[in-house]
């Protein structure tokens, strides 16, 4: 097992360096940037590669913390403007000798114990890797979702109830990860450049 970290310019896309990692701890199945605390959450194998952990990963040392074991694996995380954490489940059963995908599940999850508290069901199945991001400005939650169709689909998610909205399909069917959007500093409403 070999995790390839690389660190780029997020302006110029310009590759500052590239490091090494055999900790299979350090790969997460999503994450995302709080703007409140500075800190990188996600969700994190344990070192068996079937059950995970909710946690924070510091890339300048690349090692994990771990904050609370988690029931199963999620999906998506996602953080507003204030610091709330959202997540995703992949809620699974086996049939067989596999686990298939049967729902997805949005929750809050507070940073500092793990603790999950359910808000609604997606009405989706992601059977493929995905991910979330919330814009800043707007507040809107947006997510990437891969299911057994094999095709590649951008849903809003309301943060009050869970419900999806399908916003795009993605024309080439592609499995979209690592989702963020930059706080451009200029207030939604705002008037346009003169």
């Amino acid at each position: 097992y070999q995790l390839i970290v690389c660190d780029y310019d997020f302006n110029t896309g310009e590759k500052l360096r590239q490091r090494v990692s055999y900790d299979v701890t350090l790969e997460a199945t999503d994450l995302a940037y709080n703007p409140v605390d500075g800190k990188v959450y996600g969700c994190f194998q344990n070192e068996d590669l079937l059950t995970y952990y909710f946690g924070t990963i510091d890339y300048d040392r690349l090692t994990t913390t771990k904050i609370a074991d988690l029931p199963r694996q999620l999906a998506a995380i996602a953080i507003d403007a204030n610091g709330k954490i959202y997540a995703i489940d992949k809620k699974q059963e086996k049939i067989g000798y596999s686990l298939e995908t049967v729902g997805a599940d949005l929750y809050t999850i507070d940073g500092s114990n793990g603790e999950m508290t359910f808000i609604g069901d997606t009405g989706q199945k992601p059977l493929y890797r995905t991910s979330a991001c919330i814009d800043p400005q707007s507040g809107r939650m947006f997510w990437t979702v891969s299911p057994d169709d094999e095709c590649g689909y951008l849903y809003e998610v309301d943060v009050k109830t869970g419900a999806t909205t399908l916003v795009y399909q993605f024309a080439d069917d592609e499995e979209v990860l690592g989702l963020f959007i930059p706080d451009s500093g200029v207030s939604a409403g705002s008037p346009a450049a003169i």
